[in-house]
């Protein structure tokens, strides 16, 4: 069942790639907070021992409230879900909200870089990042079209590759081709998002490319 694993792995990536798309109701940062917890991204921003601790023990509870909701959407009933999974989205806004509130000016800024970075050229979607960068109207317009475009492409691949996944013959062969299959779509999804990336770019004045390029910083890789 390597294949499988290896479809997953993948279909992890490509939901990755998709969250990019849509801009965070959470900011620059964003979902991005939650990786505040790792060493490097610690050592990175220069976090003392009392923030690490302090972020330990925020998702940590956040961990706790997530299985506990998670575990409540299990048995609940169809009219109950809409409730549970705001709750849901209101614990993961108030975590990443209360993670940013524990860095300082420095260390908040040099994170909004590094997700920014992670974001790519679909980060300029964001409202403060968009006024940062003075994006007109119509740019504005033309890149949540690209970024909708770039999304419905990548849907598209995505229930293609499943469609074949499920189309291939039981057995090792059919093992062999799945992961065939896999492999096939991997370059295709990664043509899609630079592709996006790059239409986005061309929108933007030469100006406005060199103050996003300089809004970046340091490379860092989340």
């Amino acid at each position: 069942m390597r294949w499988l694993v290896s479809a997953l792995i993948f279909l992890m990536g490509v939901g990755a790639i998709c969250s990019q798309l849509y801009p965070s109701p959470l900011g620059i940062v964003g979902s991005k907070a939650f990786h505040l917890g790792e060493p490097r991204v610690q050592f990175e921003l220069k976090i003392d021992s009392e923030q690490a601790k302090q972020i330990a023990e925020l998702l940590a509870e956040h961990n706790k409230a997530q299985v506990s909701i998670s575990n409540q959407l299990g048995s609940a009933k169809p009219d109950q879900y809409g409730a549970l999974q705001a709750k849901l989205a209101e614990r993961e806004r108030s975590c990443a909200k209360n993670l940013q509130g524990l860095l300082d000016a420095a260390q908040l800024k040099r994170f909004k870089q590094i997700a920014m970075q992670s974001e790519g050229p679909f980060a300029l979607r964001n409202i403060e990042l968009a006024k940062q960068l003075s994006l007109a109207a119509e740019q504005r317009v033309k890149i949540e079209t690209i970024a909708q475009t770039t999304l419905k492409t990548l849907d598209d691949l995505s229930a293609k590759m499943g469609t074949e996944i499920e189309a291939a013959p039981p057995g090792k062969k059919g093992d062999k081709k799945r992961q065939e299959i896999v492999r096939s779509y991997e370059p295709k999804m990664n043509t899609a998002e630079r592709s996006g990336e790059a239409q986005i770019l061309a929108v933007l004045t030469s100006t406005q490319k060199a103050d996003w390029k300089k809004s970046l910083g340091a490379p860092f890789k989340l």
